[in-house]
C-alpha cells in the first residue's frame, strides 16, 4: 500500500513494477527486432491508454512513433491510431526483447506484436 501524504489514506500502489515474458530469455534488442518486421509501426509514445473498456478490453488509442520498412526506420508517424482488443493483442506476440525500458516505476521491455489495426 502506498499514501500520497500523511493525511492521506493508504491505497493500492507500487514503487516498482517490471514486466517481462514467461518465455525463455531471448537476446533480442529493439534493433533486432525492427529488423524483422517487413512493414509496420514502432510506437514511441500511445495517448488514451486510460480509455481501454475494463470489460471486453476493446481500446482504441491515438500513437505516434516510427515507420519501419524493411527493417529500417522510414519515417516518424504522429497522430495514428490502433485499435483492437487488448486480449487478442496479446494473444499475437511474436518476440520480446530483451532490454528493459524504464517509464517512471515501471519498466517493459519492446514488444512485436503480429498484425496491428492502424489508421492514421
Amino acid at each position: 500500500a502506498l499514501r500520497g501524504g500523511y493525511s492521506a489514506p493508504p491505497g493500492v500502489g507500487g514503487l516498482s513494477l517490471v514486466l517481462s515474458s514467461s518465455a525463455p530469455a531471448s537476446d533480442n534488442t529493439d534493433t533486432d527486432l525492427a529488423a524483422v518486421v517487413p512493414k509496420g509501426l514502432h510506437v514511441i509514445e500511445a495517448m488514451g491508454v486510460h480509455t481501454i473498456n475494463p470489460v471486453s478490453g476493446d481500446f482504441s488509442c491515438g500513437v505516434s512513433g516510427i515507420w519501419i520498412e524493411q527493417g529500417s526506420p522510414a519515417n516518424p508517424v504522429k497522430e495514428a491510431v490502433i485499435s483492437g482488443n487488448l486480449l487478442e493483442l496479446f494473444q499475437r506476440i511474436e518476440q520480446v526483447g530483451s532490454t528493459p525500458r524504464y517509464y517512471g516505476a515501471v519498466a517493459a521491455p519492446d514488444i512485436l506484436f503480429g498484425a496491428v489495426d492502424i489508421s492514421g
